[in-house]
């Protein structure tokens, strides 16, 4: 497995993409921080960055990289390897090289800047979106015959998360607003990892008002630190279902 991996990540190092994406974040980091100051205010303006760049990157360029190394996976499926192995290793490979740019683009400049718990919980936010996009991507990829019908999932998938999810929540509290909801939207909050991310941020801050309906329904049932290790238990659900199911999926896959 250390080999495939190994080989993996060199190939994923050579892509100029994923050097774009790191400087990319680390611009807009550092441009945060000259722009707006060493503050709480640029830290959540790096969160916005995160909360939108990270799971497009990571579900576009994730998918369209297990897709392009088809011909490298069925060359593994003729060796003495258990699949098993193969798509761990694609797992791990990916989430090594994603997580490292995310540290390096956004982790460096906010511990060397403005180290702070508030930092802290923006770059485990990243770090949980970082994996559970990579995930979410093979789980697509190992479902989808075509990389067309793959990328366009992956697409669905992400406008659910940044766009969707917020109007279906909103239909949904208008249509049943005559009935008590609190609970409902806290269960529905869960269907949503970079929303989870999000309060899981500003429940560290004093911008209350940024949370949104179903981040203060979340803050009136528990506080920062209970309801951290709530959004963490189910970002770490987000991660490992999806794994699962990838892994389910690959060892009856016909390629």
């Amino acid at each position: 497995m250390r080999k495939i991996i190994i080989a993996i990540i060199t190939d994923l190092l050579r892509n100029w993409s994923l050097w774009i994406y790191t400087l990319f974040l680390l611009a807009s980091c550092l441009g945060l921080f000259y722009i707006e100051g060493f503050d709480q205010k640029s830290i959540l303006s790096i969160l916005n960055v995160i909360l939108f760049i990270v799971p497009t990157f990571c579900l576009v360029f994730a998918i369209l990289y297990y897709f392009n190394s088809l011909d490298f996976i069925s060359l593994l499926l003729a060796q003495p390897i258990k699949r098993r192995t193969i798509i761990i290793s694609f797992m791990a490979a990916l989430s090594i090289v994603f997580v490292g740019a995310l540290w390096v683009g956004v982790a460096l400049p906010l511990l060397i800047v403005t180290p702070s718990l508030t930092s802290l919980v923006v770059i485990m936010a990243g770090t949980f979106l970082t994996m559970t996009c990579v995930n979410l991507s093979l789980l697509i990829g190992v479902y989808s015959r075509e990389k067309s019908h793959g990328l366009g999932l992956s697409l669905v998938l992400l406008f659910y998360f940044i766009l969707i999810f917020d109007g279906l929540v909103l239909l949904i509290m208008y249509m049943f607003r005559d009935y008590p909801l609190e609970k409902l939207a806290l269960y529905i909050t869960f269907l949503n990892p970079i929303d989870l991310s999000r309060i899981m941020t500003l429940m560290h801050t004093d911008v209350a008002a940024l949370m949104g309906y179903t981040g203060a329904v979340f803050q009136k049932f528990f506080n920062a630190v209970t309801g951290t290790i709530i959004i963490v238990s189910v970002l770490s659900l987000w991660v490992i279902i999806p794994a699962w199911a990838t892994l389910r999926k690959f060892k009856r896959k016909n390629f």
